[in-house]
């Protein structure tokens, strides 16, 4: 690839970095997101290898690379373009806006359905709201 490619290529993937930035600050409503930056923003390749490094607390970098290779190991053959779907709502939000696992996978049979909370679905204080970066 000519480095003029390469260049304009990088300058998009950053974009769509920094706007994933952006969303989440004006979506969390937290301190500890907007002032804290407390957060974490990365693109990975098909193959659940790290592309870009974002913004954040960059830490996690191979723990989400390792967690999507995890999701492409599970699901291998299933997923297709755009049949993502990652949440940290809390399982009574998810059930009131009707976006469970049940709901969504009538829909789209095949779709990833990732779920992370501070202390699982199983944990007694499932439903309550924590605040801790997943």
């Amino acid at each position: 690839m000519d480095p003029i490619t390469f260049s304009i290529i990088r300058h998009r993937l950053y974009r769509v970095i920094d706007e994933a930035v952006i969303t989440l600050k004006h979506v969390s409503g937290s301190a500890i997101t907007n002032e804290g930056h407390d957060l974490m923003v990365s693109l990975y390749r098909a193959d659940g290898s790290l592309l870009m490094g974002g913004v954040g607390f960059l830490h996690h970098l191979t723990s989400a690379a390792e967690a999507c290779k995890a999701i492409i190991r599970r699901f291998e053959g299933r997923i297709d373009e755009g049949d993502v779907f990652l949440t940290n709502y809390r399982p009574t939000t998810l059930q009131r806006i009707g976006a469970e696992y049940p709901t969504v996978s009538r829909i789209n049979p095949g779709i990833v359905y990732a779920l992370a909370s501070s202390v699982g679905p199983a944990h007694p204080a499932a439903g309550r709201r924590f605040f801790d970066p997943v």
